[in-house]
């Protein structure tokens, strides 16, 4: 897989399709959660900053698209004619921003 770092005008996004939520990820590694980063409930909408595989990464961590078999975000279509994608090296593996809030749920 080539990673994608994404520079559009009109942001890529991805919606939370679990109600429980999905925890952010510190790297591509599903037992890698951020418990002071709560993470996108059912519904909810993040910006993607780039895309690795069955990871996205946003401002505050990674995120799978699959826990378990089962799809967990869909990606948002954006205007293809604004966006120019550039492959590039896996990332290094690193933890997210610290925010304020505990949180322990969801995937």
């Amino acid at each position: 897989c080539l990673l994608e770092l994404l520079d559009c005008s009109a942001a890529l996004r991805a919606r939370c399709l679990v109600a429980q939520g999905v925890a952010y990820r510190g790297s591509m590694d599903l037992d890698n959660r951020l418990m002071h980063v709560r993470g996108p409930s059912g519904g909810d909408v993040v910006d993607i900053e780039e895309r690795f595989g069955p990871w996205i990464r946003t401002h505050a961590g990674w995120l799978p698209l699959f826990v378990g078999g089962e799809q967990v975000f869909e990606i948002l279509e954006a205007d293809a004619s604004s966006c120019s994608r550039a492959p590039t090296e896996a990332p290094a593996k690193q933890a997210g921003p610290a925010q304020d809030v505990p949180w322990s749920g969801g995937w």
